[in-house]
């Protein structure tokens, strides 16, 4: 995957509705905790709750261990999954 590309996420949480556009090599760490590249307002979601890496493969997301878990289209994941464009990741 070229890093090149931006990748634009729609994010829904407890500010609303918005996007935010995600450029480099990443990894992009995702939780409620200001020092995230991605921070969202939800309490299911942990402080450090799940990492965003580009991979030859395209986007995997993993779980970092949070309390509340990760999903991807509505199914669980363990560790680190794929995350094709278009999919929803929720946390909780």
């Amino acid at each position: 995957m070229n890093e090149d590309t931006g990748i634009r996420l729609r994010i829904c949480d407890s500010a609303g509705k918005w996007h935010i556009t995600l450029d480099g090599a990443g990894p992009w760490i995702i939780g409620r905790d200001a020092a995230c590249e991605v921070v969202i307002s939800d309490n299911r979601a942990s402080r450090r709750h799940a990492v965003l890496r580009r991979s030859s493969r395209g986007l995997v997301v993993e779980d970092l261990g949070s309390s509340n878990g990760t999903r991807i289209d509505g199914r669980a994941i363990e560790g680190t999954a794929p995350f094709p464009g278009g999919s929803q990741l929720q946390f909780g």
